[in-house]
């Protein structure tokens, strides 16, 4: 399935120029499209989403 993805980043990573930022608390973040694999029965903390 496709899903849009927000990927927050740490002081620590290394952060492209086009990041952009929550206007609240002006994190960073970037906006991806993703793709998931949703199993019935698994819990969604094991499920990995792939950023395009």
């Amino acid at each position: 399935m496709g899903i849009p993805h927000r990927y927050y980043y740490k002081d620590t990573d290394e952060i492209p120029s086009d990041y952009r930022t929550t206007i609240e608390s002006k994190r960073k973040f970037d906006v991806f499209n993703s793709a998931i694999l949703i199993e019935p029965h698994k819990h969604f903390s094991s499920f990995k989403i792939h950023k395009k």
